[in-house]
């Protein structure tokens, strides 16, 4: 393993291969109207995903811990053989729509299709670079 990457060399292999994984934050700031935040319509996009039969192709995953970047809320995770794209302030309804009827078309056609240019203005970098802690080391002190 090189010192500025993580790899990673499956050892497991699982009997469900999906062709992506979408992350929803629903965390400490995410969906929290209290502070101000637009709501996240987690039964919906549940009932949405059941209805549409979405899950043999695209893994929905509402997650109750905080995915960050609070100052970004609400935030959605992608995941694909592609890579991670990370989307930040998802504030309306229609955002979501969008997000379903791209998941529906994926499935659909069983290939990953590129993203909506609606989400173009919420794609955002969730790490600096070169990640911290994980620079080439020159020499030990």
């Amino acid at each position: 393993m090189r010192a500025d990457r993580i790899e990673a060399s499956p050892k497991l292999a699982s009997r469900r291969r999906v062709l992506m994984h979408i992350l929803v934050c629903k965390g400490c700031c995410c969906g929290v109207t209290e502070k101000r935040k637009p709501p996240v319509p987690v039964e919906w996009l549940k009932q949405e995903w059941r209805n549409k039969q979405l899950s043999a192709s695209i893994t929905l995953t509402i997650s109750e811990g905080c995915l960050g970047p609070c100052d970004l809320a609400n935030v959605i995770c992608i995941t694909s053989p592609h890579g991670v794209v990370w989307l930040g302030q998802i504030k309306l309804q229609r955002h979501y729509v969008r997000l379903v009827e791209w998941a529906e078309a994926v499935a659909r056609t069983d290939a990953l299709l590129p993203l909506p240019s609606t989400f173009d203005s919420h794609r955002f970098d969730r790490f600096r670079s070169p990640a911290f802690g994980f620079e080439k080391k020159t020499s030990e002190p």
